[in-house]
């Protein structure tokens, strides 16, 4: 005999909890004295319930008569105002069911009441469909307000389950239908368009479940999506990404960004990205191979715009890292200006030791080191004995201490490859400054140097090509002093020096005395407003500080008097005392201009 399908629409039969209960008595196949029903009402049959308000205690009711069906194939209970507490009766009941091919539960606000945050019942209706004898191809959940900024443990419950589910094909929680084995794999679709289709973060959920198993994704355009196109959205489709082990998703398409087939430079500056965006990016850049240039500067990626704001989130740093330490392609990687802090420089560091192509890495101004304490930045300066491609570093303003200075000062002998380095703005110690200007005279890659507030041009020095150099309020402090000094020992025709208002103190002023003996070329030097005394001024605390000491003004003195060479040095602005003036215009002339 042929299987017959009917219809029954129950609307304004009886009333709904009579009509829930004789359809209890009649599929359960329990006697029924209420209602006469006819013999066809056992073949497959399509029911629908909707709008009829059964609420809770009808959906206890409607439970039982699904568990025990064998012939409801399609049923609507869309508009019944089950609640929450209505779905967790209606899946105890779905849970048993073996005949269900389509299920309408839209319009029934099953996260509750405002804030629409009790996701019980949605987790209790997933779990439902994790049931072997399951049999729903089709599900309707749209209006259920299942996903809010708030909370998304419902979707994510949901979208588990689907993902895992063998009989679903399509499913609906809100105006976007979602394909389950297309968004699987299991269709040999490749690529998956959602560009401007109103996806909801719900949406976005079961999405991200459903191509965290998908093995062959390899593109993902969700532009034109505004509740999507937000850290939330990007933090849980790099999630799922990353927890896909098998597919290789090149390309993403967003509205604030895109890795396309053709991108070759990725400049996000100032861009407002957070830690959720840099999971996405991390997803994508494991497998990329097109991208050459990666600049991220002046963003929020650890979730603070300073180094004094609290809330510092590594997460996404993390997985960007995860994401480029695999990446084979991308050769600039510029992370200016985010507030990586040193916790974060260890991420860095793990990065540089895997990574293979990276040759310049910006990281000025992230906070890489603490005052007093050592750091990871040292573990970044490890990388350069083991990583060999890298030729351009960029430690700028991040008060790097001396520890690491030293530590760099150790492996430039050995590196063969850096070209650039940048350490302006950091703070130089004399003794960090001493080992570094030694291990100078043993390097032969390092092209610029960065200090202070300039960058040298060693290549220039080196070779001698220099009349003139002028470096004045350069700021380069004791340390960089010193290593300077070192740089300019052979320097033949170098005539003139302008170190003025540099804060070299005492210990840097020694280092120009010794330049001063060891070559005889420079016959100018302008060393203006050094503390060449011991005594400077504190702009911090707005007071002198220091005490008078002439040692320095001495040794330029025993210089000059056993040099044959004519010169010049200008020491004005340095607390020289009338009595050490008067001593330097009686025996040296003009050799000194040294008026305060």
């Amino acid at each position: 005999m042929a299987e017959l399908t009917h219809s029954i629409d129950t609307n304004h039969m009886l009333t709904a909890l009579e009509c829930v209960l004789a359809l209890t008595r009649v599929l359960v196949r329990a006697p029924c004295n209420d209602l006469t029903v006819p013999p066809l009402f056992l073949s497959r049959l399509h029911c629908s319930l909707s709008f009829n308000q059964l609420g809770p205690e009808g959906a206890q009711l409607l439970s039982d008569v699904v568990s025990h069906t064998r012939t409801i194939s399609t049923l609507d209970v869309c508009n019944n105002d089950f609640g929450a507490d209505g779905a967790r009766h209606f899946a105890a009941g779905l849970a048993e069911n073996r005949s269900l091919t389509n299920l309408d539960m839209s319009h029934n606000r099953l996260t509750g009441e405002h804030p629409f945050d009790d996701v019980g019942g949605v987790i209790a209706i997933a779990e439902s469909l994790g049931t072997r004898h399951c049999a729903l191809a089709f599900l309707n959940l749209s209006y259920n307000r299942i996903a809010n900024e708030k909370s998304t443990a419902g979707c994510v419950a949901l979208g588990g389950v689907i993902a895992t589910n063998c009989t679903l094909e399509r499913v609906l929680l809100n105006t976007l239908p979602l394909f389950v084995q297309e968004l699987r794999g299991t269709d040999g679709v490749t690529s998956v368009d959602f560009s401007g289709k109103n996806v909801g973060l719900d949406d976005l959920s079961v999405i991200a479940c459903l191509i965290s198993g998908n093995p062959i994704l390899k593109s993902i355009d969700l532009r034109f999506n505004p509740q999507i196109n937000s850290t939330q959205g990007a933090g849980a489709l790099g999630n799922a990404l990353m927890n896909n082990r098998r597919a290789r998703v090149e390309f993403i398409f967003m509205d604030r960004y895109e890795v396309s087939p053709t991108t070759v430079t990725l400049a996000l500056v100032n861009a407002s990205l957070s830690p959720n965006d840099m999971v996405l990016l991390g997803a994508v850049l494991k497998w990329n191979d097109t991208l050459k240039e990666l600049v991220l500067k002046d963003n929020l990626i650890c979730g603070v715009a300073a180094c004094t704001i609290e809330g510092h989130d590594l997460q996404g740093l993390k997985q960007l890292c995860v994401g480029l330490a695999a990446n084979h392609s991308i050769q600039v990687l510029d992370l200016s200006n985010n507030a990586i802090m040193h916790e974060g420089g260890k991420l860095i560091a793990e990065m540089l030791l895997q990574n293979n192509t990276l040759h310049t890495v910006f990281l000025a101004r992230n906070g890489l080191c603490r005052e007093g304490y050592s750091s990871h930045c040292r573990q970044i300066v490890d990388t350069l004995r083991y990583n060999k491609q890298i030729t351009h570093l960029d430690l700028h303003d991040n008060d790097v201490q001396p520890d690491v200075i030293e530590r760099l000062a150790a492996i430039l002998p050995h590196s063969n490859t850096l070209a650039n380095l940048d350490i302006r703005d950091n703070d130089i110690s004399r003794d960090a400054g001493t080992a570094f200007g030694h291990a100078l005279d043993h390097n032969f890659s390092l092209k610029s140097l960065g200090m202070g507030t300039s960058t040298l041009d060693l290549v220039a020095l080196k070779e001698d090509k220099l009349t003139e150099l002028n470096l004045g309020q350069s700021y380069l402090g004791p340390g960089g002093v010193i290593i300077l000094c070192q740089l300019l020992q052979f320097s033949e025709n170098l005539a003139l020096l302008d170190l003025s208002e540099n804060g070299m103190g005492l210990a840097g002023g020694k280092a120009v005395g010794e330049l001063m003996s060891a070559n005889e070329g420079i016959h100018k030097y302008n060393l203006q407003g050094n503390g060449l005394c011991g005594i400077e001024y504190d702009f911090a605390n707005s007071k002198w500080k220091g005490r008078y000491d002439t040692s320095v003004i001495d040794k330029f003195c025993g210089v000059i008097q056993r040099s044959k060479a004519d010169r010049t040095v200008d020491v004005r602005n340095n607390s020289i005392k009338p009595a050490l003036a008067k001593h330097l215009f009686k025996h040296f002339g003009k050799s000194f201009l040294y008026q305060n």
